[in-house]
């Protein structure tokens, strides 16, 4: 399926959320690990993300859920 842009609405409600997402590099030195060992984690099911535009993105809880061991 085709990559579809956000609406204005759609676009200011993710806003409204004010969820802060990090990508494979910011994970990799909060957890002091290689971007390869994120990549190996998520490959794996230890760690959660997802695709935002064909990057990896994590939420605060995708990293502490990672930490506590709640995969």
């Amino acid at each position: 399926m085709p990559f579809k842009p956000l609406t204005d609405k759609e676009r200011a409600e993710v806003e409204a959320l004010d969820i802060e997402l990090y990508d494979v590099r910011q994970v990799a030195a909060a957890l002091k690990v290689t971007e390869r060992s994120v990549m190996n984690y998520l490959k794996s099911g230890k760690l959660k993300g997802r695709k935002i535009s064909g990057r990896w993105r994590f939420t605060r809880s995708d990293i502490e859920a990672y930490i506590n061991g709640d995969n």
